[in-house]
């Protein structure tokens, strides 16, 4: 600690001697030392700026920015993370409520219950009856929650406390028993007119009611209470190919590409199921 002449003061008397010797060996400083001591502070200073601005630009360059100020308990660098302000677990570190819904649709292929005999040989050669038989009606929701809270879409990982994990085609095997070697589906979002098409042709349904039921949802999806119906109606009339590409799709629309509307499956999925013989081909 620096000693001021008010310090000094201050002192008791047994420091006499060494204020006595201090004040004595005390010089007025010379301009030349004042103008040293000038330039070493203002060279202290610079070298503070330039570095705290070094720290800026390098975390800014990192993606940190104000990021690490705002996620205090989270991540402290979002430039791999980027979607990290709007994922949930940021709302969990804040402490704040989230929203998170399961949707399970069980219930609905139950509804619509085994392949009939005749469609059968057809879902067999799709390699998907697997899933008529993977029925769990009563999902573990805090193991599905803690896993969507630790889910990134950027690297497609989990983020677990023990590192780094995701799903591999070998887990889908084993888990779900798919066929795991073959073509890559290749799917586009289709117009409206292309939607009606679709189900016209592979669907055996009128202009009217593809229109109709299209109109419902105006998003290039179909309601799986309507496939449920027209699957019925295919069987009634013993249209097995139509019956059995409405079942396929009801079932990978319950199972595999399961949406947040809980009610739909887009269209065209359906062209997956064109031809019955050959759908297996793809992963």
């Amino acid at each position: 600690m620096v000693r001021t002449r008010e310090n000094l003061s201050r002192r008791g008397s047994h420091d006499a001697p060494e204020s006595s010797t201090q004040g004595a060996a005390r010089r007025r400083l010379t301009g030349s030392a004042r103008r040293r001591g000038q330039h070493e502070a203002n060279v202290v200073q610079d070298n503070v700026v330039e570095h705290e601005a070094f720290d800026v630009a390098q975390d800014e360059e990192q993606g940190i920015g104000n990021d690490g100020a705002t996620f205090p308990s989270g991540l402290s660098d979002t430039s791999l993370l980027t979607r990290y302000q709007d994922h949930v677990a940021r709302i969990i570190w804040d402490g704040q409520d989230r929203v998170v819904k399961v949707v399970s649709h069980i219930k609905k292929v139950k509804k619509l219950g085994p392949p009939h005999p005749s469609i059968l040989p057809f879902v067999v050669a799709s390699g998907l009856s697997p899933l008529c038989d993977i029925l769990y009606e009563y999902p573990d929701i805090g193991l599905i929650l803690g896993f969507v809270e630790r889910w990134h879409p950027e690297t497609n990982t989990f983020h677990l406390p023990i590192g780094e994990m995701t799903i591999t085609l070998d887990d889908v095997w084993s888990l779900l028993h798919l066929p795991i070697i073959g073509q890559f589906c290749s799917i586009e979002n289709l117009e409206y007119e292309n939607s009606v098409e679709i189900l016209i042709t592979l669907l055996v349904v009128d202009r009217v009611m593809a229109c109709d039921e299209l109109n419902q949802s105006q998003d290039g999806q179909v309601r799986l209470s309507w496939l449920r119906e027209l699957y019925d109606s295919c069987c009634d009339n013993e249209l097995w190919e139509f019956a059995a590409r409405a079942y396929l799709l009801h079932l990978v629309g319950c199972m595999i590409f399961a949406n947040k509307s809980d009610t739909y499956v887009r269209t065209y999925y359906l062209d997956l199921f064109r031809d019955l013989l050959t759908c297996r081909k793809y992963v």
